[in-house]
């Protein structure tokens, strides 16, 4: 999904001398002070380099080293689309030589702190470790964060059989599977298992923290059995499970069993037809139904990372069709969402927090020409209010639904107790010169900051955070910190790290608790039930006045394509012919 690479303004870490000599499995690294009573150690690598005939194999450990290693440096991010923030001028920026981890500690004596394994969004497709300077969260709650870049896009989910193989190498791995992004994660957790003590972290007291894809990987890496006893604390923000099947990853879009716009299948035809070896997409589909796995894995292999991206570049809605997390029965059991939930019965021991911001779809709805005039920092103003806000009702609240309520409801059903939930509703915003409360509001990503504690990472920083809203969203950056740093600790936010906030009661399958965090204006932090009935929000939207047959169609194709097309559902609602020209006009 569309994700936390939204944000950007990487921060650069202040130099310095400080022998900060660590010893690693692989070797010593020497690590640099990084702002004000933080120690940071940047660019180790925590796999050997997926490049070669290491392309599309699990992780495997980097060759040992004997000289200290200045690890005072960020590593490329890996190959993917380039992004606005990006200097590079090429369609493809990074590189596959990426799989580097970065580690921030407190810079007094070392003790045993509650270690943070920031997992960054970017639809698994974009993104990178190192955009978000977590350094006061790491101050001010005395807790270690480690960030990492994992492979994104078709380098690191490919679900072919003729890729999908999934070589088990030193760090872990499981034959058959695609998802190597998800193995790189498991690398990483690997790794701070045998490695973070040196650095004052404590190896039996790991959380996983993901933003947006990041949470969505957060929620696979709970309900995967490849990575259990590796984490023991999950906290999944603006996440979902955003799951294909198998059939849905690997199809043509119009199977018999619909697959993917931008299925393996579907892809490779259109690399075939870029290299010239078919006139078009018949023809070459044709030939690859009688190509051997075997050569088609030596041509693929053979592609740059430039040509391989090119099909996907095409793509309209990537960030909602690319498979990545597949219920592939390697990494997680077949079927569907409810039955791999309840398969998961480790996760019901592990503490989790789960939730969304209220406005999520706002954040791409202001800069979209056909809802916003003039977007952009000069001036804006929303073209049809009406149906500006109808598309963020339905689009953020099925993000809530689905990706907060329904998987707070399975574990809870299933007896986990410890399920905490949160709804982030700030919008303390201008409404002059133009009204950027009503063009954002509490939108996808805005949530980081107040997590983080730097307000600089926002890709609205120069317009949203303001001397007018300081005071109070600094408070309010300080609440959050303290509950997540307590939930890292202990399990439980409870009244956060120092025990003067108001009380965090978990979920109940009875009583769907959340806690909402606003300013003080819009009723500041508080509990409060917030309950969602997705059948009803999807009978409100075919109902609404100001969207239209097709649309709605389109966007119910959307909201139920996970873990596999809803075939009944688009016959219930009439939207059949709707959705099969969609999908196959975007493939």
């Amino acid at each position: 999904m569309i994700s936390a690479v939204l944000l950007s303004a990487c921060a650069q870490p202040n130099q310095g001398n400080a022998d900060l000599l660590v010893e690693t499995a692989q070797g010593p690294v020497r690590g640099m002070p990084h702002g004000q009573g933080v120690h940071a150690w940047l660019g180790i690598p925590y796999a050997a380099a997926p490049i070669d005939s290491l392309r599309w194999h699990a992780p495997q450990l980097p060759e040992h080293w004997r000289e200290t290693r200045d690890a005072d440096t960020y590593r490329s991010a890996c190959t993917q689309p380039r992004r606005w923030w990006s200097s590079d001028a090429a369609a493809v920026h990074g590189s596959e030589d990426c799989l580097y981890l970065n580690v921030f500690a407190p810079a007094e004596s070392p003790g045993s702190r509650p270690v943070l394994v920031w997992l960054h969004g970017g639809g698994n497709y974009s993104g990178q470790g190192n955009l978000n300077n977590p350094g006061t969260l790491v101050q001010s709650q005395d807790v270690l964060v480690v960030s990492f870049n994992y492979r994104l896009g078709p380098l690191g989910w490919f679900h072919h059989p003729a890729i999908a193989k999934g070589a088990t190498g030193a760090t872990g791995g499981s034959k058959g599977t695609g998802s190597f992004g998800l193995l790189d994660m498991i690398a990483v957790l690997r790794w701070v298992r045998d490695n973070i003590a040196a650095f004052g972290g404590d190896p039996d007291n790991v959380t996983l923290l993901g933003e947006s894809t990041g949470g969505h990987n957060v929620y696979a890496l709970l309900l995967s059995n490849v990575a259990r006893g590796l984490f023991h604390r999950a906290i999944a923000q603006s996440g979902g499970l955003w799951n294909m099947t198998l059939e849905q990853a690997l199809n043509y879009p119009d199977d018999e069993i619909p697959g993917s716009p931008a299925s393996a299948r579907q892809m490779i035809a259109e690399l075939w037809v870029d290299a010239g070896r078919a006139e078009d997409a018949a023809q070459a589909r044709l030939q690859l139904s009688e190509t051997g796995d075997r050569e088609l894995e030596r041509w693929l292999r053979s592609l740059d990372a430039e040509s391989l991206m090119a099909p996907y570049l095409r793509q309209t809605n990537l960030g909602y069709e690319h498979p990545s997390v597949v219920y592939d029965g390697v990494m997680f059991p077949r079927g569907n969402t409810a039955e791999v939930i309840a398969a998961a019965t480790w996760a019901r021991e592990i503490p989790v927090i789960v939730g969304s911001n209220r406005d999520e779809q706002k954040a791409y709805q202001y800069e979209d020409p056909a809802l916003v005039e003039s977007a952009g920092t000069g001036s804006a103003r929303i073209i049809e209010p009406a149906r500006y806000e109808a598309l963020n009702r339905y689009y953020s609240g099925w993000w809530t639904g689905t990706g907060v309520n329904e998987v707070a409801q399975a574990l809870t059903t299933l007896g986990h107790q410890k399920v905490f939930a949160y709804r982030f509703d700030w919008d303390d915003l201008i409404t002059q010169p133009f009204d950027l409360k009503a063009l954002i509001g509490a939108a996808h990503a805005l949530e980081l900051p107040f997590v983080l504690g730097d307000f600089s990472v926002s890709y609205l920083s120069e317009l949203a955070f303001t001397a007018a809203n300081f005071e109070g969203r600094q408070q309010l950056s300080s609440t959050m910190m303290s509950y997540w740093s307590e939930f890292a600790l202990n399990g439980e936010p409870g009244r956060g790290r120092n025990n003067d906030l108001p009380h965090w009661r978990p979920w109940r399958a009875d009583l769907h608790n959340k806690l909402i965090f606003d300013e003080i204006d819009g009723g500041g932090v508080r509990m409060a039930i917030d309950r969602l009935d997705m059948p009803a929000l999807y009978a409100q939207m075919f109902a609404d006045p100001n969207l239209g047959p097709e649309e709605t169609c389109r966007m119910y194709a959307l909201f139920t394509m996970y873990p596999s097309y809803d075939l009944e559902g688009w016959a219930r609602y009439g939207c059949s012919k709707h959705v099969i020209n969609v999908i196959k006009s975007d493939s």
